[in-house]
């Protein structure tokens, strides 16, 4: 659910990857606006809305899949704009989240994935995922126990003794597997209404995808809820 804290700290997201959205998104340029590449069709994807991390309301008409690296900069820019995106659609947009940590690219990618599947052991998974975006500069820096003060998980002993022992290792793989089953290589890549995309969809498609699906039938997307 969002709330004040959560929309405060993607603001403070949103202001530091706003300098850098040009230079590291293929989205943000005109060269890539220029290249419409087509995303293709996913045959399981009703099984990856229902094995992820739910950020939204179960009833949501649009379901958008996500396969993501807490330390990868395109996918802090991303979040920032799924924010804003369930901030105007706040009823009917559900954000499915999956782990793909790029451990040759992002060394602290993999430790957050863990950790963050502890804080959600707690129900706190969406605030933790939340606070490690808006602070991905600090990741390496900081222990994840202060993450999950800050995301208010609430037994920080079972918290540290769940990192300790590594274990969200099983989910965290799970992920891992399916995405490369999926032959994913690259971070963030979504899965909206059954189509795989290449490159995140603009903000104005994201837009035009959203109208699509509330102009669905409910009795047609009830079946991945």
């Amino acid at each position: 659910m969002l709330n004040v804290a959560t929309i405060a700290i993607t603001l403070v997201a949103v202001g530091i990857v706003a300098s850098i959205a040009r230079e590291m998104w293929p989205h943000k340029t005109a060269a890539a606006a220029a290249t419409d590449v087509a995303p293709h069709a996913v045959e399981n994807w009703r099984a990856l809305v229902a094995s992820g991390h739910r950020i939204g309301p179960v009833g949501a008409r649009m379901k958008i899949v996500e396969f993501s690296d807490f330390e990868c900069p395109a996918c802090a820019i991303v979040h920032a704009e799924f924010v804003a995106f369930r901030i105007r659609h706040l009823n009917d947009v559900a954000i499915i989240y999956h782990h793909f940590p790029l451990d040759g690219l992002h060394p602290y990618a993999r430790d957050a994935a863990l950790a963050s599947e502890c804080a959600a052991r707690q129900n706190r998974f969406e605030q933790y995922h939340d606070v490690l975006f808006a602070a991905q500069d600090s990741l390496g820096l900081r222990s994840w126990a202060t993450f999950a003060i800050d995301a208010g998980v609430p037994n920080a002993t079972a918290f540290d003794t769940c990192v300790s022992a590594s274990d969200g290792h099983v989910r965290v793989n799970a992920d891992i597997a399916t995405g490369r089953a999926m032959k994913i290589n690259a971070t963030p890549t979504l899965i909206i209404g059954g189509l795989q995309f290449p490159l995140p969809p603009t903000p104005d498609r994201l837009e035009s995808i959203w109208r699509e699906a509330i102009a669905t039938p409910i009795r047609q997307n009830h079946d991945d809820n």
